[in-house]
């Protein structure tokens, strides 16, 4: 008998990783590679595309006396005898069960995508082995067919059935579609409202600055060297939130990565550094905003 190939691509993992790889790939070509930030993102981008390569398909192969199985670029791979089953049955995975490699009840789960899958019994084991695959029923009867003296459990000869599939994909996306908005939500451009008697910064790090909490205001160049972030956005040419420096001193930041930059120093020595994506709209911000503190001193 020829050796049978059965393949089934992991779509959820190809699309939600692959966004987010480009997202990684993309933050780190504009912070750039040399900076600490850009190889966080580089590396990320990297896991992304190695958990990518080691998941994105399932391929199981069958022949007249073993059946296996084999993950993405086949790093992880399982053989198992044919002489050895008991039964080999089609099943349907609660969506709890999840992807990718993980320990059930009574068993092992190998799955890419979707939710059907075959189980595998085994006379010289307790554990089952459930593979994922979108062809559970044909690949079930070829191995019952391999099987002879051996049937499939009356039980679960038809396929469980749980959830339905259109409900899991569409869940899983807006998972994803949810995460992917936050993130570009939180890029917007914030909004700078000078209120008489203080500046308010709106978006998803929002602050309120009295002007008479001002010690000190000038207009800068250079970004202090940040040593990490610790509640923020730090993504493309981005910067919003709160970060320490590599001084040990913590800032909030809320900038374009991009000159000029308003510096603000306040009586309690907070570090607030701002600025808008246009450099002409920075400056008339800082002449507002200089002209407001002067006024309440």
């Amino acid at each position: 008998m020829a050796t049978k190939k059965f393949t089934q691509y992991g779509l959820i993992f190809i699309l939600v990783l692959g966004v987010f790889f480009f997202f990684f790939l993309i933050a780190a070509y504009h912070a750039g590679l040399h900076e600490t930030v850009g190889l966080e993102y580089g590396l990320l981008a990297a896991l992304m595309l190695l958990v990518l390569l080691f998941m994105y398909r399932i391929v199981i192969e069958i022949n007249e006396d073993t059946i296996s199985f084999r993950l993405g670029i086949g790093v992880f791979r399982r053989t198992y005898k044919l002489s050895n089953l008991i039964s080999c049955k089609p099943v349907r995975n609660s969506f709890l069960m999840g992807f990718g490699i993980r320990k059930i009840a009574d068993g092992w789960l190998y799955n890419v995508g979707g939710l059907d899958a075959i189980e595998l019994a085994f006379d010289d084991r307790d554990n089952v082995v459930r593979i994922g695959t979108n062809r559970a029923k044909e690949i079930t009867e070829l191995i019952t067919s391999l099987m002879p003296n051996k049937q499939p459990d009356d039980e679960h000869a038809e396929t469980k059935r749980s959830f339905s599939i259109d409900k899991e994909v569409l869940f899983i996306v807006a998972v994803a579609l949810i995460i992917l908005g936050n993130v570009l939500y939180d890029m917007r451009d914030s909004k700078f409202n000078l209120d008489k008697d203080k500046l308010e910064i709106t978006n998803s790090y929002s602050k309120s600055i009295n002007y008479r909490d001002i010690a000190k205001m000038d207009t800068i160049i250079d970004i202090p060297s940040i040593a990490m972030k610790t509640n923020g956005l730090d993504a493309s040419n981005l910067l919003k939130g709160y970060f320490r420096l590599t001084n040990d001193e913590s800032a909030y930041l809320n900038l374009h990565t991009h000159p000029p930059y308003i510096r603000l120093i306040l009586k309690t020595d907070q570090y607030i550094l701002i600025n808008m994506e246009d450099a002409n709209k920075t400056r008339n911000l800082y002449r507002e905003l200089a002209t407001r503190v002067s006024e309440v001193k």
